[in-house]
């Protein structure tokens, strides 16, 4: 055979293609969606100022019985006016008949328009005739139009662009890419257009910069009415939780509270929030009406969906059920014993408000155990609902009542380096922690029901301490004879399929000093030293296992210390014979667990 057939062939290689993608023009992130409806113009609603004294979005129409301030936010009564403290208001209304039914814990929806004041402008600036009325319809017949497009058929564009779009909020980048588009000059296009980049879109975040902003700005831009309307998102409501029961409350009466948004922007100026500023614009009014002076016509309050009818103002609602954060089913039979904690620091504590209102109703022989922590900055001047949670407190409808306050200072001058070590001092997650033993048997011997309301981020910190609070820890060891048997596996597996948590696991060879502080109780017992021996003989695989109940649990599974008195289904029961040999380790309670895993783990070999 010659040397040159004993060379291998080499293998075909696979034959190169350029790969040419095609995009229709929809995908392409820098091109702008063609519009998908038509507006035609129409003649005037017959009855319309009639209809225009309920919102678009919703029928119902709530009357403000009450509005009070729950803060002392400017620090006029007291001392420590350094510290900043946000205005907390709370609304009393009067419900519509037709949408009254409530239960303590469920949300209303308010649907605040944008500003006539700002509509006005806008519409000036973008040639639009406000009194214009227009129908809408989708220019591919086979498909729907969105829901608050149909909501705009048949009114004003005035009405439209104060009740329906959403033409204040954050610029979208669709609207960047409409601007540019219908830009007559190439400045102001190139100059729209690098908006869009990331480092210059987040300050135009930052700065809160509006549609009017943008529009002013550069005056060359003049999008049509159809793509516009088409381009601009709908107008949120905003959600608020009823902090009243109907059992408490004269019929059809609801309570809400919230705290006003004010947000200190990038370019130093300050955004109030759209919703909690035009509550509280409605607030003042209400305040400022002298009733008795009325006319007995309707009035329609400028600028906003609300209207002053004789002796009322009144806003448009929506009630909003959430089934998951009610009252525990059976609360109201004798029989019923679980505990309720509830965690809701600042306005988060509003829902509460209306369980234990519904709590204090219930004709119950021996009261529930309540547990309420409740945080904000200042005791005396953000204690939100404080005479309702005394009084609560010593008719024995709250039985617990832990508060933190973190902004406490003493002084006559206010100085904010003076802080007052009181109890109250501090944070919720900090009187979490101070009180988790009582806590964990709360949670894990009398199975109470935990509530936890507030902002996303409390929330999830506080969801967190609660579930640290609520598991147990637990130290296994697999000895050299399991290791030897390669049950490591299997032993992991049954754990991990009972639904427990491995946050720590290594192999060693244990040294004679580290197995005689393991067995230090047994130092004195004869088979001390056969214990050592035994478990440094080899490599053990030790563990740590988290979830409720484990420790247990966990020494239920592994058997008795006896293998052959140890049930089938058991660890020892199935894999062991001798008593010296019995395959595993598992802590006996809470207390030597937390001993053992600080002999043999490290706190930073743990996860968290």
């Amino acid at each position: 055979m010659s040397d040159e057939s004993s060379i291998k062939a080499p293998e075909p290689q696979p034959i190169k293609k350029k790969i040419v993608l095609k995009r229709s023009a929809n995908s392409n992130s820098n091109v702008l969606p063609s519009c998908k409806i038509k507006v035609n113009t129409i003649e005037e609603v017959q009855n319309d100022s009639v209809l225009q004294t309920k919102s678009l979005w919703s029928p119902y129409q709530a009357e403000i019985k009450s509005f009070k301030y729950l803060t002392d936010s400017k620090g006029e009564h007291n001392d420590d006016s350094t510290i900043p403290i946000k205005k907390v208001i709370e609304i009393k209304i009067l419900l519509d008949s037709c949408e009254c039914q409530y239960q303590p814990g469920d949300y209303i929806q308010i649907f605040s328009p944008n500003s006539t004041e700002y509509i006005d402008s806008l519409l000036k600036r973008l040639n639009f005739n406000p009194k214009q009325y227009i129908s809408i319809e989708s220019i591919d017949k086979t498909t729907k139009l969105l829901n608050h497009l149909e909501i705009c058929n048949g009114n004003s564009i005035e009405r439209i662009f104060k009740e329906v779009l959403d033409c204040s909020g954050v610029i979208s980048k669709k609207i960047l890419k409409l601007l540019a588009h219908y830009s007559t000059e190439e400045e102001d296009k190139i100059s729209i257009q690098k908006l869009e980049s990331s480092e210059e879109y987040l300050k135009l975040i930052g700065s809160r910069t509006t549609l009017l902003d943008l529009l002013e700005r550069f005056k060359s831009t003049q999008p049509p009415l159809d793509h516009l309307i088409d381009t601009l998102g709908a107008l949120s409501p905003r959600d608020y939780s009823i902090s009243s029961s109907l059992s408490h409350l004269p019929q059809q009466q609801a309570n809400f509270v919230f705290s006003l948004v004010e947000t200190k922007l990038s370019n130093g100026n300050v955004m109030k929030g759209h919703c909690t500023s035009w509550l509280e614009s409605l607030g003042e009014s209400f305040l400022s009406v002298d009733f008795s002076n009325l006319d007995i016509k309707d009035q329609q309050d400028e600028g906003s969906n609300s209207t002053v009818k004789s002796n009322r103002i009144t806003i448009p609602y929506k009630l909003k059920s959430t089934s998951h954060f009610h009252l525990p089913d059976g609360i109201s039979d004798n029989g019923y014993s679980n505990p309720i904690i509830m965690i809701g620091p600042g306005t988060g504590v509003a829902p509460f408000v209306g369980f234990l209102q519904h709590l204090s109703t219930l004709k119950r022989e021996k009261p529930l155990k309540t547990w309420l922590f409740f945080g904000n900055r200042s005791e005396k001047r953000d204690y939100l609902y404080r005479n309702e949670f005394e009084n609560w407190t010593d008719s024995g409808i709250l039985t617990r009542l832990t508060t933190a306050f973190s902004r406490e200072v003493t002084g006559s001058s206010g100085d904010i380096n003076t802080i007052n070590f009181d109890i109250t001092c501090g944070y919720v997650q900090e009187k979490m922690k101070n009180h988790s033993e009582e806590l964990f048997n709360w949670i894990y011997k009398e199975n109470a029901t935990i509530y936890i309301c507030g902002d996303a981020k409390v929330t999830k910190t506080h969801s967190y301490k609660l579930y640290k609070m609520s598991v147990e820890r637990s130290f296994i060891a697999v000895k050299p004879d399991g290791v030897a048997k390669g049950l490591i596996g299997e032993i992991l597996k049954r754990y991990e399929q009972k639904g427990f948590r491995v946050v720590a696991l290594k192999q060693l060879v244990p040294t004679k000093e580290l197995a005689e502080k393991h067995y230090e109780e047994h130092k004195e017992r004869p088979f001390f030293g056969e214990l050592v021996s035994f478990i440094t003989s080899g490599p053990v695989v030790a563990f740590v296992l988290e979830g409720k109940g484990v420790v247990a649990a966990a020494r239920l599974m592994i058997g008795v210390t006896n293998p052959l008195l140890s049930n089938p289904g058991t660890i020892r029961g199935d894999y062991a014979i001798e008593v010296s040999k019995n395959i595993i380790h598992g802590s006996d309670s809470v207390a030597s667990a937390e001993r053992e895993i600080a002999l043999w783990f490290k706190t930073e070999e743990l996860l968290q």
